[in-house]
């Protein structure tokens, strides 16, 4: 098993016991440096347009994980918690970045993390 693989079972096994048990759980391991150049053309597109965005204050975890014939976007955005209020929320925040995902390829399944840092 290479090292993109088990990033990718970590990311998984995150999101599903986060969901099934409402708790905030990490697993860590950076593959650093395995980006195709599709992915990178893909994160660099997403970066230039979140840039604009006051309320993220950065992006991280970017993957590509191809299932079947399905290709899903996997990033992570830490948002400032001083500027999240009741007219700009994650969830609406999270419908932007798909926005923005399926502009770039409308193809593209996406799986986005919101950190709130204070």
């Amino acid at each position: 098993m290479d090292i993109v693989t088990v990033h990718n079972i970590i990311d998984q096994v995150e999101r599903e016991l986060s969901k099934k048990y409402g708790l905030h759980l990490v697993i860590h391991i950076d593959p650093v440096g395995f980006h195709s150049m599709e992915a990178m053309e893909i994160m660099n597109k997403i970066k230039d347009r979140i840039r604009k965005c006051e309320l993220i204050k950065s992006m991280h975890d970017f993957n590509i994980v191809e299932e079947n014939e399905n290709k899903n976007v996997v990033f992570d955005v830490v948002v400032d918690g001083n500027k999240i209020n009741k007219k700009f929320t994650k969830d609406k925040l999270k419908k932007e970045l798909i926005e923005i995902v399926k502009s770039i390829d409308p193809d593209l399944n996406c799986h986005i993390t919101i950190y709130t840092e204070y």
